[in-house]
């Protein structure tokens, strides 16, 4: 048993021996496509609000030895549906608190799967443009106005990023482009709320919802001085 730690211990010595030796921070803005399945809704509602939209969010990373933690702001909206009854919109806010690490970290190329939890919020606005009212159990859309039904839940963020470094030979500054993709996982089965109030929509069904996304990013990659209690050493 002892050799097997002493083995552990040296195998983890050399590794971190080839690791970077100062902080990096790692920020960009990403920009791409997310195809959002609310999984939740009830039958009638189901096929009427899973689509895709433009998604747009500001990353950050601080990177030690291989390890990366930080965290990722975005949202996005969309019009999946729109007929001469009625029209949808969807919009989600989401934050989160990323972990990774890096699998790749070459001077030119950086590859890393992450994984992260926060929170989503969901809304939907229905317009009815019919000439009567519509009338649900739960709530009550009249013509010509809109309804909003909002959510907000736990979530987890899943994924996979690519990076290119691109160095500045006059001011050694790193340029990063890149790709993520992933998925945004909200297992809620908590109901919609109606126009702001506290009371849940049954009739609507739940936030539970995939969001499965594919964004380029740019961004920057800069190098500072680590703590001694991080125990990294000055380049």
């Amino acid at each position: 048993m002892k050799k097997i730690v002493f083995l552990v211990c040296m195998l983890a010595s050399s590794f971190l021996s080839q690791a970077e030796d100062s902080i990096r921070i790692m920020r960009s803005l990403s920009f791409g496509y997310q195809y959002t399945e609310f999984s939740g809704l009830s039958s009638q509602m189901q096929t009427k609000y899973d689509g895709g939209a433009f998604v747009l969010s500001a990353n950050e990373f601080t990177i030690c030895h291989r390890l990366m933690f930080g965290g990722e702001l975005g949202g996005l909206k969309s019009t999946p549906a729109e007929d001469e009854f009625m029209s949808a919109k969807v919009m989600q806010g989401f934050g989160y608190f990323n972990f990774g690490y890096l699998v790749v970290d070459k001077s030119s190329l950086m590859l890393y799967p992450y994984a992260g939890i926060g929170a989503v919020y969901s809304g939907v606005t229905l317009k009815n443009k019919t000439a009567v009212d519509f009338v649900d159990p739960d709530y009550i859309i009249k013509s010509g106005q809109k309804g909003y039904f909002s959510n907000a839940a736990l979530s987890f963020n899943v994924g996979l990023g690519l990076r290119r470094n691109i160095t500045c030979s006059k001011t050694d500054h790193i340029l990063q482009l890149g790709l993520d993709v992933g998925a945004h996982i909200t297992p809620t089965k908590k109901d919609f709320i109606y126009n702001g109030t506290r009371e849940s929509v049954e009739s609507f069904g739940s936030a539970t919802n995939v969001g499965y996304y594919a964004k380029f990013t740019i961004g920057g990659l800069m190098s500072m001085a680590c703590p001694k209690m991080m125990g990294c050493k000055m380049k």
